[in-house]
């Protein structure tokens, strides 16, 4: 059980990193140690070049082997770019070696070292026939490098990464005392962990006590499980589903 969190990488020593990549020239493009850092004294500079060929699909790839401890929620990574609309993907593969995928879900345009938060709850597999098991490993980071489609141009430009960090959810603690505070409304809360393997929580509040019903559907709206079908309090209720 890990909180709070936990370092990756520092960047300050870049020769354990390797450097691939899909429509950009690997010859005139690398990887390197500079001291332009958000923490500590050096940082990894990616410096890319490509003529574009008329496919849009242009990624920088740097790879290396993570291991990751525990359950974590999130990735943090300071970053900073030659203001282009880059997007950042991290790859993992499980226990069972699938792929999988989670992309940060705004643009890495910033002129200055910015942090980068990608969301680990909503990790997609390559192959959608994929299940999943824990532990997870960091396989590479990819750069969807931002081009303007202008066939036959050269594109080059620089992307900083420093303090990559994996985040985890933060330790709390229940406090019981004379009286128990009633929920103001009906909540359904995100089960946790997600992904998990096999079993996960589900919370939920209750207004009001009465009959409960609680299903899980699959993604074409099959029903999976009933998990309760009863008649509750009201208050505060967790609800482990066994997959």
């Amino acid at each position: 059980i890990q909180t709070g969190t936990e370092e990756i990488d520092s960047f300050e020593d870049v020769s354990s990193w390797t450097m691939s990549g899909k429509n950009i020239d690997l010859n005139t493009s690398s990887i390197a140690n500079v001291d332009t850092a958000s923490e500590g004294t050096s940082a990894l500079k990616l410096n890319y070049n490509f003529t574009y060929g008329g496919d849009p699909d242009i990624w920088a790839y740097i790879e290396k082997e993570v291991v990751m401890f525990g359950i974590s929620d999130t990735i943090l990574i300071d970053g900073k770019t030659d203001g282009k609309k880059h997007l950042m993907d991290f790859f993992f593969v499980d226990d069972n070696g699938e792929e999988y995928v989670t992309r940060l879900k705004r643009w890495m345009d910033n002129t200055e070292y910015d942090e980068y938060e990608v969301s680990l709850s909503n990790l997609e597999p390559t192959n959608p026939f994929s299940t999943f098991y824990f532990p997870i490993t960091l396989k590479k980071i990819g750069l969807k490098l931002h081009s303007d489609k202008q066939q036959g141009v050269q594109e080059s430009g620089s992307i900083y990464l420093d303090n990559m960090r994996f985040k985890y959810p933060t330790e709390s603690s229940v406090s019981i005392e004379n009286e128990i505070e009633v929920p103001v409304d009906f909540d359904l809360k995100q089960n946790y962990p997600n992904p998990f393997n096999p079993t996960t929580n589900i919370s939920f509040n209750l207004k009001e006590s009465g009959l409960t019903s609680l299903k899980v559907y699959d993604m074409i709206g099959r029903e999976v499980s009933t998990l309760v079908s009863e008649n509750l309090s009201s208050g505060s209720h967790v609800v482990t589903f066994d997959a």
